[in-house]
């Protein structure tokens, strides 16, 4: 993997950020793939809504993601309203990760964490989404797309990055916590966009220093939602996942 630029020095939002090869998946064995990780513009939205789609298609779960509109993305991420970071692969896009820069909009995730005070919701970013295609998982490249948006969102001045995920998606709520981010909230969403679709909010403070021990830590199965509820209302965070016989377990701490 060659690195490029550092997010943080950027002058523009057209650099590459990272190119090497990645393991590409194709029938029973993996083969080497050159590809460039960078920002997209508006010219690859036909290509980021139909990766969206096939993801979807393929699901177990239908409540595992919501698929954004082409009008999303011209609302929330386009035009300094977000940014929108893509892999290629032979010149397909293989996987992005969009992310928006709410500000003080009903949208803001940061009003449902007690945590983030009312004068620094305009500098919380949103992770919204991350798709990758089948045939490239594994290469860890939601995590380093993480990365490279929470560079660019401090530079940008944020002080949080809050997002949503389901609580039957292992992979999403691994990369996140690899990247910082903890499990402050649990709760059905209400509106026009997720439809009652119960979520797990986490979030991270730029500022804060990664907690490392937990006095007291607690493995719960991620469906068992009634105790990860309580947990949380006792002021239990939610910050490691763990694999079990039966799937696996959310490992809250306090």
């Amino acid at each position: 993997m060659k690195l490029l630029k550092k997010a943080s020095s950027r002058e523009t939002i057209s650099d590459i950020l990272e190119t090497g090869v990645l393991n590409k998946i194709e029938t029973d064995r993996k083969i080497p793939a050159p590809y460039e990780m960078k920002f997209l513009d508006k010219s690859y939205i036909d290509d980021v809504i139909s990766l969206a789609k096939l993801v979807v298609s393929l699901l177990e779960r239908e409540d595992l993601f919501i698929k954004d509109s082409k009008d999303f993305f011209m609302e929330n991420i386009f035009d300094g309203k977000g940014l929108l970071i893509g892999v290629l692969c032979e010149g397909k896009l293989v996987a992005y990760r969009s992310v928006s820069f709410p500000m003080n909009s009903a949208r803001n995730f940061g009003k449902d964490h007690k945590n983030i005070p009312q004068d620094e919701l305009s500098r919380v970013m949103h992770f919204e989404a991350t798709v990758v295609h089948p045939d490239f998982r594994g290469n860890s490249l939601q995590e380093k797309m993480s990365r490279y948006a929470l560079d660019f969102g401090k530079a940008r001045g944020m002080l949080h990055v809050c997002t949503t995920i389901s609580p039957y998606n292992y992979p999403s709520i691994k990369n996140i916590m690899n990247v910082g981010l903890t499990v402050r909230g649990l709760k059905r969403i209400d509106n026009e966009e997720y439809e009652g679709k119960l979520r797990l909010l986490l979030t991270m403070d730029f500022r804060d220093k990664p907690k490392m021990l937990y006095a007291d830590s607690i493995n719960i199965d991620h469906r068992d939602i009634e105790k990860q509820k309580y947990l949380l209302k006792m002021g239990y965070t939610g910050y490691k996942v763990q694999i079990t016989d039966s799937g696996f377990d959310i490992v809250y701490g306090k």
